[in-house]
């Protein structure tokens, strides 16, 4: 099944609906979007909770191999990014698509409930 997932999200087409016991929880869909394997794919324009970077889409995902346990990562339609810390050191800095707060000097949007959505998904 993942492997399945992995190969639908890399051709663009839809993977097949996980029976994930976590999939249609509350806390995995508190930012809105469909959970498709042990992936939350979320459009900025479905999205419950405030939308924190420059792209259209996310892949929301947790890498739940023993190195990397929580490392909590997005994949856009420009490459795949850093969420949480554990996510750091394989995945990009977000920084630079990263949105600013809708009060100024206030610095970034809070990613905080996108992380805690991610987790859910380890």
């Amino acid at each position: 099944m993942k492997i399945a997932s992995i190969i639908a999200l890399v051709a663009g087409m839809a993977a097949t609906p996980s029976t994930y016991a976590n999939a249609n929880s509350d806390e995995v869909l508190a930012c809105g979007g469909v959970v498709e394997g042990k992936t939350l794919v979320v459009n900025r324009s479905d999205a419950k909770c405030k939308w924190p970077f420059d792209v259209q889409k996310m892949q929301i995902r947790c890498n739940g191999t023993a190195l990397k346990m929580g490392a909590v990562y997005f994949a856009s339609e420009k490459c795949a990014f850093a969420l949480n810390g554990k996510a750091k050191q394989t995945f990009e800095d977000p920084r630079p698509i990263w949105l600013d707060t809708d009060q100024p000097g206030m610095g970034k949007t809070d990613v905080g409930p996108w992380i805690q959505v991610g987790l859910q998904l380890c």
